[in-house]
């Protein structure tokens, strides 16, 4: 694979998070957040760069000392809270194209998810390429309730019974 296709891993990186404060500089077992997910990546044989995007100078040193490449670092604008991930990417890559760096695939994989099971990227790279996908994403099948919150702060429900989320 690795011959055929030059493949890069964008993980996407906002400094100073609304919902995991600091979520850049929390530790796990003595790990910042962030390199669980630099790491996994690393391990994949067919990445041939990982870039984190970030609007920080703290995150782009810490992305860079765990093995990622940080070559920009994006506005602040592309943080804010409306801001949807489709965006951040579409940033990223005219920066990386800007570079001469023009990748035939690109993972994207978040911070905020770290513990992915071994092989699951590898696994989803195959599946792109031998059945000639243009994307695949990782998805798990969860039922639930739904639940509405009303104006004096109590929740009810408002489903049937069991559904499945799609």
């Amino acid at each position: 694979m690795k011959e055929k296709n030059k493949i890069l891993c964008i993980i996407p990186a906002r400094g100073g998070s609304k919902t995991i404060p600091n979520k850049n500089i929390i530790k796990l077992n003595n790990k910042i957040l962030i390199d669980y997910t630099i790491e996994q990546a690393l391990r994949i044989n067919s990445i041939d760069k990982i870039i984190v995007s970030t609007d920080s100078i703290k995150t782009q040193k810490v992305a860079k000392e765990y093995g990622a490449k940080c070559p920009f670092i994006r506005p602040s604008e592309y943080s804010a809270p409306y801001i949807n991930l489709e965006d951040v990417q579409k940033y990223s890559l005219e920066q990386i194209e800007n570079q001469g760096i023009y990748p035939d695939l690109v993972i994207h994989m978040e911070e905020t998810y770290p513990f992915r099971p071994n092989g699951l990227i590898d696994d989803m790279i195959i599946i792109l390429l031998n059945q000639g996908y243009d994307s695949v994403l990782a998805a798990k099948r969860e039922t639930g309730w739904l639940w509405q919150e009303n104006d004096e702060g109590s929740f009810h429900r408002i489903d049937s019974g069991d559904i499945p989320r799609d």
